[in-house]
């Protein structure tokens, strides 16, 4: 699902859409921020495994917690952010977190066991 919140970014900024743009990633991250709920467990799990990958997991993790929470405005008076940030860098930006998580997901979800690693739950598990 994070995967077509990114493919209609890009579209959008393509078409110099960025106010949608930012809407449909954030969209998107509310999608990711639903699974992230319950990703402490798993991680917990996949960093016995691969410790990396869990640290990799987590870091982006925060990372669009972190693009999620700041003011989208094309001027962010924190002292840490770059102030010259246009509204196209945003996007790109949670546009690239996106797709590092979709990455990052698809690892785990190649680990032996780890196949529905934040998939939704399925009918006979419920």
């Amino acid at each position: 699902m994070g995967n077509i919140a990114s493919e209609a970014a890009a579209t959008a900024i393509s078409a110099e859409q960025y106010d949608t743009a930012l809407e449909w990633l954030e969209q998107g991250c509310s999608i990711v921020w639903s699974q992230l709920l319950n990703l402490r467990t798993p991680v917990d799990a996949i960093r016995e495994k691969e410790p990396g990958l869990a640290d990799d997991l987590v870091h982006v993790s925060q990372a669009l917690e972190h693009a999620g929470n700041r003011n989208t405005s094309t001027q962010d008076l924190s002292p840490q952010s770059n102030q010259n940030l246009s509204m196209e860098q945003v996007a790109q930006g949670h546009h690239h977190l996106a797709e590092e998580w979709e990455r990052l997901v698809e690892r785990a979800q190649a680990i032996p066991g780890f196949k529905d690693f934040l998939r939704p739950k399925k009918l006979v598990q419920l």
